[in-house]
């Protein structure tokens, strides 16, 4: 069994990304970024249940990213990623 790391991030736990291993062994990169779900507005004004990412900025702090794939509010978008601030 595989142990992780977990952080708060915006009030909720979300598991650490760690690195990948190849097949080799060696490390190659980093695992994707983890989010969680929460109802976020969406740039057409409607509000959606979307996977939110908050990641280290470049500029220091952080930024949060949300998806959403279908939305109910608007059928002719498949799948929508926009930033969002809290």
């Amino acid at each position: 069994m595989t142990s992780y790391d977990f952080t708060i991030i915006d009030g909720h736990r979300v598991r650490v990304p760690d690195y990948r291993k190849n097949k080799n062994g060696d490390r190659d990169g980093l695992e994707p970024c983890y989010g969680y779900y929460k109802n976020v507005m969406t740039p057409w004004g409607a509000i959606e249940k979307c996977y939110v990412v908050t990641l280290p900025s470049l500029g220091g702090g952080k930024e949060s990213y949300a998806s959403v794939y279908k939305p109910e509010s608007n059928p002719g978008v498949r799948f929508s990623v926009f930033q969002i601030n809290d």
